[in-house]
């Protein structure tokens, strides 16, 4: 019987029926006794110690009568070179190292590293900004005594997050407590699997709070949500969690004094926030009125009105409008006195920093327009008064065939802190309180579509004029495309009487 046995297959595990168990165990001389057997043509054998106060060779057959019974058993394996049964080979290996669970730092890392070169160097900004927020709401302890909450979104947002081309050149340079809060912060955050739905929403609450104590603006509070996602999405990609518990939790918003409208539904608010206010928006008289007040703010500034003019006047985006070039097949500007257009392809953005560019300034290209497919153009109209602008601009500056218009005396594009900080100067000046004191350089945009609404531009050609689809028009523009009673009354008297 020893000596046919069959031969066993070539792989890590041998089935039982080529096992062979002797039949005793076998004293030796020592004392103990060997248990042999033979797996496929490879003999092995154990030595067992006697058994004190018992059969001697009690242990050695105990040993023996379970290779016997897993032998005897054609569902059972026994491992090719420890020769032992599977459940005697799988007990007798050393126990696994347990596995590290990455924490909501580690991930946020992997998602920033991995689709940092797809992101505009805006988004890279905000989602390094906001993941910041969260991994700081999401810490196993509270802050060393000398680090704060400002000084540990500090170092999330400009060393620990980023990647080498995007962070801060120099530690060193950086106070105590920021480079304290470096060394601290990674060793003392969650790890993934901690993120059920109520820590999640703890912590975007967290993550949502200004130093002040005060929200942040509904924008930034959707942006945060969506750096979030991002992070959930990770640890479900790697099997750390089941689902991504970010996209059911309760969205972030400002607690009201005001009694609760039992008939009204969640997204009433979302809707309300996004629309226009008519009354919070400059017509085109207190436009003009007010880029005269911005060429009268000092000598240089006269640049910035033809910008602002830009921006009103066509309903562009400030990183659309930076991106004009004085090219022929581009920009069209008769000297006629008629109506000129401009061809926008490619916007360029201003970063506010060189890090996130990527291009040694803080100023980029983006790949397309917003909401258009890449190589994509938008013919854009531009009224009298504002070739009329761009013609100043040309003849006073010299710009040269191929260059962009809007650049500073060092050559360099408008900054939009400059642009910024002389806009609010000048709105302070003409409106230091009333609906237009918080009016923004952006909203400038909502200038040109209300009166163009006002005016009974079809909402299809507005749209395509300021990049933008009719649905988001109609929405975002619905209280401005409200009538009123007398005026509806008057327009369908003609039908009813």
């Amino acid at each position: 019987m020893t000596a046919h046995a069959p031969t066993a297959p070539a792989d890590e595990w041998v089935s039982s029926v080529h096992v062979y168990v002797w039949p005793r165990p076998q004293p030796r001389s020592s004392g103990n006794y060997v248990v042999k057997w033979r797996v496929g043509t490879a003999q092995r054998s154990r030595s067992k110690p006697a058994a004190p106060g018992r059969k001697p060779d009690a242990i050695a057959e105990a040993f023996r009568a379970e290779l016997v019974r897993a032998a005897g058993n054609p569902t059972v394996r026994f491992h090719r070179v420890s020769g032992l049964p599977e459940g005697l080979h799988l007990a007798e290996q050393p126990a696994a190292a347990p596995v590290a669970v990455p924490d909501v730092l580690q991930l946020a890392v992997a998602v920033i590293a991995r689709e940092w070169g797809d992101w505009s160097p805006g988004n890279r900004k905000s989602r390094v900004e906001t993941m910041a927020c969260i991994v700081a709401a999401l810490l196993t302890d509270d802050l060393p005594r000398g680090i704060t909450l400002a000084d540990a979104r500090r170092a999330l947002y400009a060393f620990l997050l980023p990647p080498e081309a995007g962070r801060t050149a120099d530690l060193s340079t950086q106070p105590q407590a920021v480079r304290a809060a470096v060394a601290w912060i990674p060793d003392h955050v969650r790890p993934a699997t901690d993120l059920t739905l109520p820590v999640v929403e703890e912590a975007l609450v967290a993550a949502s709070t200004q130093l002040n104590g005060k929200l942040y603006e509904k924008d930034r509070r959707t942006a945060t949500r969506g750096s979030f996602n991002w992070i959930g999405t990770e640890a479900v990609r790697l099997g750390l969690l089941p689902v991504n518990p970010v996209r059911d939790a309760k969205r972030v918003r400002p607690v009201t004094t005001m009694a609760a409208d039992t008939t009204a539904t969640e997204t009433e608010e979302d809707v309300d926030s996004t629309v226009v206010d008519p009354d919070r928006v400059m017509d085109a008289d207190e436009c003009r009125a007010f880029c005269v007040a911005v060429r009268e703010h000092s000598w240089y500034a006269w640049r910035f009105a033809v910008f602002f003019t830009l921006l009103w006047t066509t309903g562009m985006r400030p990183s659309e409008a930076l991106s004009i070039r004085n090219a022929h097949k581009r920009l069209h500007l008769p000297d006629d006195g008629s109506w000129g257009w401009v061809r926008l392809w490619r916007p360029t953005v201003d970063a506010g920093d060189k890090r996130w560019t990527g291009t040694g300034g803080k100023h980029a290209d983006r790949a397309h327009l917003k909401a258009r497919a890449v190589g994509a153009e938008r013919h854009v109209p531009l009224p009298p008064e504002t070739v009329r602008a761009l013609r100043e601009l040309i003849d006073r500056t010299d710009v040269r065939p191929g260059a962009r218009l809007f650049l500073n005396t060092q050559g360099n594009l408008f900054s939009l802190d400059h642009l910024g900080r002389v806009f609010r100067t000048v709105r302070r000046k003409l409106h230091p309180d009333g609906p237009l004191s918080g009016v923004t350089m952006y909203q400038l945009r909502h200038s040109m579509v209300t009166t163009a609404i006002a005016q009974g531009v079809p909402l299809p050609k507005i749209a395509e004029v300021v990049g933008n689809s009719p649905a988001t028009i109609m929405k975002t523009y619905s209280r401005v495309l409200t009538t009123d009673d007398e005026k509806f009354i008057e327009q369908m008297g003609a039908v009813f009487g």
